[in-house]
């Protein structure tokens, strides 16, 4: 299996990547900056390209580069960011749409520029966040662009047909991209205690939890989970029980209005 990982350095993608290197994958993967992850990922010998995720010539020039070395199994953009936190009526309107972009936009590029270079039957893993069932204040640039990718996803599933396209909500997860809440004490409001609270107990999602439902995921067909938002932390991803009831039902896990028989 060849997997490619934009943003490998991230905490889950490093995480992921070390998982598939013991299972004999091919992993090559990109990285903004220079860091303890990118090193380890170097010295076990993964081919790495240094990569601007919101720069639209960064994206292109490097998925030519990698289309060139290798027919890609596997695809996941791992990039992301919570900022700016804080009231939409009080953000810098230039970082909120700046967030858009490389939550939302270079995620689509990334798919965008890769799709030439797939292996048939391949699969395409974006990422979810909270919001999508409720109003999660403070995060309007972030969640927006989430719940963007989701429909993003089930469009893209719906168009290739030799691509599985599926999204993932890991839940709440110890990584680094907190420390984006915690550094805006006074903009994010309650949530920063509410994450340094979670941060500090025991009630994060295991990563290791989030390695095994994309594990299954993968080996999952098309018509079983293609299009779908899948809950690490809600759904019973384990159960092939569940499997069965999604190959009945195209809309389980996609966005839709509610009762619209009101």
């Amino acid at each position: 299996m060849n997997a490619i990982i934009f943003s490998i350095s991230s905490d889950i993608g490093y995480s992921i990547a070390i998982d598939w290197l013991k299972k004999g994958y091919k992993v090559i993967g990109t990285y903004r900056n220079k860091t303890k992850n990118v090193q380890n990922l170097k010295n076990l010998g993964v081919k790495l390209y240094k990569c601007k995720i919101d720069n639209y010539t960064s994206v292109e020039n490097v998925s030519k580069k990698i289309g060139k070395l290798v027919k890609w199994d596997i695809l996941m953009p791992c990039a992301a960011t919570q900022n700016p936190v804080g009231l939409f009526k009080d953000n810098n309107f230039k970082e909120w749409k700046n967030s858009i972009n490389l939550n939302l936009i270079a995620q689509a590029q990334i798919m965008h520029c890769m799709l030439d270079y797939r292996n048939k039957n391949s699969t395409v893993i974006n990422w979810a966040g909270g919001g999508v069932n409720n109003a999660v204040d403070r995060y309007s640039a972030y969640t927006t662009s989430k719940i963007a990718l989701v429909k993003l996803t089930e469009l893209l599933d719906s168009e290739i047909k030799d691509v599985k396209f599926i999204i993932l909500g890991p839940g709440w997860v110890k990584t680094k991209i907190h420390n984006e809440t915690l550094r805006s004490r006074k903009k994010s409001g309650k949530n920063f205690h509410k994450t340094k609270m979670m941060l500090k107990s025991n009630k994060c999602n295991d990563i290791q939890n989030v390695i095994n439902c994309v594990n299954i995921l993968i080996k999952k067909s098309k018509n079983k989970v293609g299009g779908r938002n899948i809950s690490v932390v809600f759904d019973k991803w384990k159960s092939n029980n569940l499997y069965k009831k999604l190959s009945n039902d195209k809309n389980v896990y996609k966005l839709r209005r509610y009762k619209n028989n009101i």
